[in-house]
C-alpha cells in the first residue's frame, strides 16, 4: 500500500443542507490531518437526472422522515454551533451559484461558497428569485471569487459545471455531501453525508475522536432509552451490538422493543426493502457503509442469503423473552442464517442457554401477536419510519426520538447533557 498523503475532495451543491453543515467542519478537518481540501461543485439534480432518482427526494418520504430529517439538520448544526435557519424557499434552483463557483479559483473557492451557504442557509435569502436578492447573492460570490461581470453567464461556467456532475455519477456519487479521498493511484474511498465524517478522520489517518460516552459523566436518575428493533434490519443488528453498552454505560435503563418493521413500513407506504429500492450506487455504498460500521464497532457482518428476512417469528420470540433477540441477531448477520426458519432460530435460542421449546410455545401466543402489533403502532405513534429508533425518556422533558444505529452518539450527548436538540425540542422541554 502507498504511503502517498491522501487528496480530498469535497463535492457539493449550496442546496443541500447537508452539504452546508460539512462546509463547517471540512476545512478544520483538514488542517487537522495536514492536507488540502479541494472542493468540487457538482449540479445535485443534474446528479439526480443522471442516475434516474427523484429530484427533490424529501417529496418521496413519508411525513415522519421528513421531519426526522428537518430534526436532525438542527440537532447537527446545535452540535457543531453553526448557524443554521431551514430555508423557507427550499429547495431553491442553484445553477447559475453552482456554475459561478466551478469558476473560482481553487484557493478562493471556499469563501465564495461560504458567502453563498450563508446566504441559503444561515439568513435564508434566495438564490433564485427575480428579486435583485438574487443578483445580490451571486455578486457577493463573485467578489469573494474574484471574478468579474456575470461569470455564471458565461459558456465555460455552463461546461464546468456539466463536467464536474457528470464526473461525479461516474465516480458513484449519488447525493451531497461527498467526501472523497484518494491516495496515490489507489481507488478513492466515498464517505457520504455530513455524518459520515468520522470515517474521513480514519481514512485522513487521523485517530477517532472521544465518544460522548468514554468521558466518565452519567444520565440523569431515571433516563430510558427505547429501542425499536426488528432482527430483519441489518442496522438494527449493529446498534444490537452496541446499545447496551453506551446507554447502560451512562447509567440510562435500555428497554429493547421489538416491532415488526414491514407492518411499519405497510402503515407508512414504504417499500418493503429500502435497500433494494435504492439505485445501484446509493446501493453499493450502502452495503460498503454497513461492513465500515461493522469494522468500526468491531463485530462481524455478513448478509444472510435469505435476504429480505422474514421475521414474524423472531420478533414474536424477542417479545416472549428480550433475551432471545441478541442471539437471533447474531445467527442472522454474523452467521448469515434464516432466522424465520424456526429450525434456525431454535438452534440459536438453545445455543445462548435458553429454553427454546418454551419460548417457540409463547410465541405462538395471541397475546405475543397482539404485543408485536402494539409495538409496532407505538413506535408509528412516537414518529418512527425504520429500525433502529431510539426514543430518549429523560425526567421532566419531553422524549426525542433518533433514528440509526449511527446515531447512538447524539442518544449519549442527549443523555448526558441534552446537546444538540432543535428549537422546538429545548422549547418543548420548557
Amino acid at each position: 500500500m502507498t504511503s502517498a498523503r491522501p487528496r480530498v475532495r469535497f463535492w457539493y451543491d449550496v442546496v443541500c443542507p447537508y452539504a452546508y453543515l460539512a462546509s463547517t467542519q471540512v476545512e478544520s478537518l483538514a488542517r487537522e490531518a495536514g492536507v488540502e481540501v479541494e472542493w468540487a461543485p457538482m449540479l445535485l439534480g443534474g446528479l439526480f437526472r443522471e442516475l434516474g432518482a427523484p429530484q427533490v427526494p424529501a417529496a418521496h418520504m413519508s411525513p415522519a422522515k421528513a421531519r426526522m430529517n428537518t430534526l436532525e439538520l438542527y440537532r447537527w448544526a446545535a452540535r457543531w454551533g453553526a448557524p443554521f435557519a431551514f430555508s423557507p424557499r427550499h429547495p431553491q434552483r442553484t445553477v447559475e451559484a453552482m456554475r459561478l463557483l466551478c469558476l473560482a479559483p481553487p484557493h478562493l473557492r471556499p469563501r465564495a461558497s461560504a458567502a453563498l451557504f450563508a446566504r441559503y442557509w444561515a439568513q435564508g435569502h434566495s438564490l433564485h428569485d427575480s428579486a435583485p436578492l438574487d443578483e445580490d447573492a451571486l455578486r457577493e460570490a463573485a467578489d469573494a471569487a474574484e471574478l468579474s461581470g456575470r461569470p455564471w453567464e458565461r459558456e465555460e461556467a455552463k461546461g464546468a459545471l456539466f463536467e464536474r456532475t457528470r464526473e461525479a455519477a461516474r465516480l458513484g456519487i449519488f447525493g451531497a455531501p461527498t467526501f472523497e479521498v484518494r491516495r496515490g493511484d489507489e481507488a478513492p474511498e466515498l464517505f457520504w453525508g455530513q455524518d459520515r465524517l468520522p470515517f474521513v478522520r480514519e481514512a485522513l489517518g487521523l485517530p477517532r475522536a472521544p465518544a460522548p460516552w468514554a468521558g466518565g459523566g452519567a444520565a440523569a436518575a431515571g433516563a430510558e432509552v427505547v429501542m425499536y428493533h426488528d432482527v430483519a434490519s441489518p442496522f438494527s443488528y449493529l446498534a444490537s451490538t452496541q446499545a447496551a453498552r453506551v446507554v447502560e454505560g451512562l447509567g440510562a435503563r435500555l428497554t429493547w422493543r421489538p416491532i415488526l418493521l414491514g407492518g411499519l413500513f405497510r402503515a407508512l407506504g414504504a417499500p418493503n426493502a429500502p435497500l433494494l429500492e435504492m439505485t445501484a450506487p446509493k446501493r453499493r455504498y450502502v452495503e460498503r457503509d454497513l461492513a465500515r460500521w461493522a469494522r468500526w464497532w468491531g463485530v462481524p457482518l455478513r448478509f444472510p442469503a435469505a435476504f429480505p428476512l422474514r421475521t414474524p417469528l423472531a420478533q414474536r420470540l424477542a417479545v416472549a423473552d428480550p433475551r432471545a433477540a441478541a442471539p437471533l441477531y447474531e445467527a442472522a448477520w454474523a452467521r448469515g442464517l434464516d432466522v424465520g426458519d424456526e429450525v434456525v432460530a431454535r438452534a440459536a435460542l438453545a445455543g445462548a442457554g435458553l429454553d427454546a421449546p418454551a419460548l417457540l410455545a409463547a410465541a405462538a401466543r395471541d397475546d405475543v401477536k397482539e404485543q408485536l402489533r402494539a409495538h409496532t403502532e407505538e413506535a408509528q405513534a412516537r414518529g418512527a419510519f425504520g429500525a433502529p429508533s431510539f426514543e430518549v425518556r429523560c425526567p421532566g422533558a419531553p422524549p426525542a426520538l433518533y433514528w440509526g444505529q449511527d446515531r447512538l452518539e447524539l442518544v449519549a450527548a442527549h443523555l448526558l447533557r441534552g446537546e444538540g436538540l432543535a428549537p422546538e425540542e429545548r422549547r418543548a422541554g420548557g
